[in-house]
């Protein structure tokens, strides 16, 4: 886990002072030069209603508006934005009232689908409804009408508060360590190394989780076999990238733990009592019998 920021600590990387327009206030800052605009938007300034989805560009939850124009500020980095004007969802109420472009969004779920509502808040007609949507439609009454969500407001206007909205200062972050293997014997794991790095508060693996060893799980049937989940793996890594460990700290290499994979069983060229198991029970289908 990480204490203080997200990408590590402000000595290890090089920042850049830059002067933006957000929601029309001026802002002057010092920016890590690799960290791209939703983050700095998020982490630094808190303005958690820009989110982050696919990092890829593609899901549009981290669209904004740069200079007029919408863009997906996790493809930006934060120093391209200097002296560019930023509009967050949070700036786009007029005198405190949703504007034309959030009615839309709340009226149409626009989470779900944001076309109608962008075409109604631009002054054109919404799309119209299928005939199999009009022949299915309620003629009265509430069973089947459209009902405001109690939470919209808040999504759109930036308040409402998830998971990674949550930054408190000193805080840890967790960077969990997967297995790049399927079915190897975890013979040991060596966390001497990542102990020792900068900024490493601790190295968890499956020993020392204690008493809390178990995720709970819901089975969805009495006649279905109820199955134990770790949220570290035990003594082997079933698929690869299951949790072999968690680091909490500043700043880790990924490549700490030791993990025997499949190859690495064998014992004077001939098949180990694990391998044999594996062997004797098809365990590229199924490796928990042996």
């Amino acid at each position: 886990m990480m204490r203080g920021g997200r990408r590590g600590t402000e000595a290890e990387m090089a920042l850049q002072r830059i002067q933006l327009k957000i929601n029309g206030k001026p802002v002057e800052r010092e920016a890590e030069t690799r960290k791209n605009l939703a983050d700095f938007l998020r982490h630094d300034l808190s303005l958690t209603g820009t989110h982050v989805g696919c990092e890829h560009g593609v899901c549009g939850s981290c669209t904004i508006l740069c200079n007029g124009e919408p863009i997906r500020s996790c493809l930006l980095l934060a120093v391209q934005a200097d002296q560019a004007e930023i509009t967050t969802v949070e700036g786009l109420a007029e005198n405190g009232a949703l504007n034309s472009l959030q009615q839309g969004f709340k009226r149409h779920h626009a989470l779900q689908c944001i076309v109608d509502a962008i075409v109604e808040a631009s002054g054109g007609e919404p799309q119209k409804k299928s005939l199999h949507e009009q022949s299915h439609a309620p003629s009265s009454g509430f069973i089947g009408a459209p009902v405001e969500r109690a939470e919209d407001n808040e999504l759109l206007t930036g308040k409402g508060v998830f998971v990674d909205d949550i930054d408190f200062s000193g805080m840890l972050h967790a960077y969990v360590v997967r297995s790049a293997h399927a079915h190897a014997n975890i013979l040991c794991i060596d966390t001497h190394a990542a102990k020792r790095s900068p900024g490493v508060v601790d190295v968890v693996t499956f020993s020392d989780l204690g008493s809390v060893r178990k995720f709970p799980l819901t089975i969805p049937h009495p006649n279905l076999k109820p199955l134990t989940e770790f949220p570290l793996a035990k003594d082997e890594a079933r698929y690869v990238g299951e949790p072999i460990r968690s680091c909490l700290l500043l700043a880790v290499q990924a490549d700490q733990a030791e993990i025997t994979t499949v190859e690495g069983l064998a014992e004077n060229g001939a098949l180990n009592s694990l391998q044999q198991g594996f062997k004797r029970h098809h365990a590229l289908q199924c490796g928990s019998r042996d």
